[in-house]
């Protein structure tokens, strides 16, 4: 899979760092998922957030 970035790789670590947090806080579970899946999915999101605001008529 290829990697877009959208966010320094600093920027994406501290928020897949931030979700690992809340993995275990709403889980409980210590099975976090690997930092570099959740830095993709950090990444993949903001895009994916960016390419819809994007998309959106301009407001007059």
């Amino acid at each position: 899979m290829t990697r877009v970035t959208v966010l320094t790789d600093a920027e994406a670590t501290s928020i897949a760092e931030d979700i690992g947090r809340i993995w275990f806080g709403l889980t409980g579970s210590p099975r976090i998922p690997p930092i570099e899946d959740r830095i993709n999915l950090v990444q993949r999101v903001t895009r994916q957030a960016l390419e819809v605001v994007a998309s959106r008529p301009a407001e007059a």
